[in-house]
């Protein structure tokens, strides 16, 4: 297989399939560099096929502080 960019589906299912034949190549031989630069371009690809809803951490110090005066008399009803 020649590497090249992957731009659909199909390049996709391809590149994976490489991945599988390629998988436990020693680092630094040719197969190994082959399956570094495969890995990279398929999660790549999927990042952006496929992006996560968000990216961001959960932090409650940003939570409104309505929010969490709601919790609290909801937590105060439970005891």
């Amino acid at each position: 297989m020649q590497i090249r960019p992957i731009r659909t589906d199909k390049d996709h299912r391809i590149a994976l399939a490489e991945i599988e034949k390629l998988w436990g190549a020693s680092s630094g031989t040719p197969e190994g560099d082959k399956l570094d630069i495969l890995v990279t371009l398929v999660e790549t690809y999927e990042e952006r096929r496929w992006p996560l809803r968000s990216r961001r951490r959960f932090d409650p110090a940003l939570r409104p502080h309505h929010a969490c005066a709601a919790w609290r008399a909801i937590l105060l009803r439970l005891e």
